[in-house]
């Protein structure tokens, strides 16, 4: 597609991490800079109505080199609302339709640690689709060397590449198709506005007139990572049964046990989300009840759950593991 190419010849290096180059102007690190540091960071003001700042999630040109090969990039830092910062280096890479990267659109380069090798490892062991991690040496123009986590994004790549490997690994069994993924990615409660973004805890989330009715909040507090003509309907629909059937209120739980649990025996894979409150409860999280985790519409339309950032889990064996909950 390019009418020139580029050569580059990568230093010797004996160390044991795949090794990457990365190098953008100096023009658009600023740029970057500048994108995730307005106030407020996601929305605009006035707040209503609080746009979602286009800024937020804005890319620069970029080259990285790997394996010797030179790939024209967009990229951005990458973090939460509360910690995407430059100093982090941490970074979302996008790869052009005509070079991907084994396969793959884009790719995270964090500064991510061993708790997320950990838990990730743990989820993958238990059959949950779940990101692969390795460490890498990213090399960004002059700097030194910077030990970073690769980590897969939550979308259809990742979920084609779980169903070929479960399918794989229990002969005769058909492979599934894609389902959906949901990244939960609301605000704390207690927080004021901030457009149409709510507490991402599955509580019922009210329209807030004239500028953003019901669906339209659920679209930006739960992202759709792949299929994203489906829209947010089913999980509109999902939440409104969730708490119809409960009977009570987030603030006032109590809810009619009877027909919860019917409920979720008719919509959820309840094998599936035992298994992932299971797990990451014993993992001791601080920060998975309103961000952090992913819903999970299976093909066969049940509902399931799947982690995402596990920050300064496995540190604190005697919380309770309602912790979370209870406190946000």
């Amino acid at each position: 597609p390019m009418a020139w190419h580029a050569y580059f010849v990568s230093p010797q290096r004996t160390l044991a991490n795949p090794s990457y180059e990365c190098f953008i102007s100096a023009a658009s690190l600023n740029t970057l800079t500048t994108n995730i540091n307005q106030s407020p960071r996601r929305v605009t003001s006035p707040d209503p109505p609080g746009w979602p700042r286009e800024s937020w999630n804005a890319t620069e040109p970029a080259i990285v080199v790997i394996d010797n090969e030179v790939i024209d990039i967009q990229m951005r830092h990458h973090g939460s609302r509360y910690r995407r910062d430059p100093g982090r280096s941490s970074y979302k890479w996008l790869f052009p339709r005509y070079h991907r990267f084994q396969g793959r659109n884009n790719i995270f380069i964090t500064d991510k640690g061993d708790e997320h090798v950990s838990g990730h490892g743990i989820f993958a062991a238990a059959g949950l689709p779940t990101s692969r991690v390795r460490y890498v040496d990213l090399y960004l123009n002059n700097n030194a060397r910077l030990v970073r986590l690769e980590q897969e994004e939550m979308d259809d790549t990742l979920a084609e590449r779980w169903a070929r490997e479960q399918a794989a690994m229990y002969p005769g069994t058909p492979q599934e198709d894609v389902g959906e993924f949901f990244k939960s990615q609301g605000v704390i409660p207690g927080e004021v506005g901030e457009g149409p973004y709510g507490v991402g805890n599955c509580q019922l989330l009210d329209p807030r007139p004239p500028y953003w009715p019901e669906v339209n909040r659920y679209e930006w507090t739960y992202g759709l990572q792949m299929h994203a003509w489906k829209g947010h309907l089913a999980l509109q629909d999902l939440l409104n049964g969730l708490w119809a059937a409960r009977g009570d209120s987030p603030l006032s739980p109590n809810p009619n046990v009877p027909a919860l649990r019917a409920f979720l025996e008719s919509h959820f894979d309840v094998d599936t989300t035992l298994n992932y409150i299971a797990l990451r409860n014993w993992n001791s999280p601080w920060d998975n009840a309103t961000q952090n985790f992913f819903l999970w519409r299976r093909a066969n339309g049940r509902w399931a759950m799947l982690p995402w950032d596990f920050d300064a889990e496995f540190g604190d064996a005697a919380k309770s593991i309602y912790w979370d909950e209870q406190t946000n």
